[in-house]
């Protein structure tokens, strides 16, 4: 895989963004050639809590859409918890749900 993607500031506290790219996947010897497109906008609700939303189009034999909204809350300035909600439909339909944990730096 191989994209780029621009954030675009549409407030003090909240940014669009988009993203494209080029996808190369290689299964039981078989190499397929796509690419995706997406955007979304992420909100800084306070200085721990920020939400998020997008959507990405990507094409690899199969079209697929995905819809994403998530939440990180900083519990330090390198410690975040997050959570996560994915649904997507192609070929199937699935819908995921994460928490985790992240540390950045």
């Amino acid at each position: 895989t191989l994209g780029g993607g621009y954030r675009i500031p549409l407030s003090s506290n909240t940014d669009g963004f988009v993203s494209a790219g080029y996808i190369n996947s290689v299964v039981s010897s078989t190499t397929t050639n796509g690419y995706y497109i997406g955007g979304g906008v992420t909100a800084k609700l306070s200085d721990q809590i920020q939400l998020g939303g997008a959507y990405n189009y990507a094409y690899l034999d199969q079209s697929v859409n995905q819809f994403t909204l998530n939440a990180k809350y900083l519990i330090t300035n390198t410690i975040f918890a997050n959570a996560g909600y994915r649904y997507q439909t192609g070929d199937n339909t699935i819908t995921t749900y994460s928490i985790g944990l992240g540390f950045k730096f």
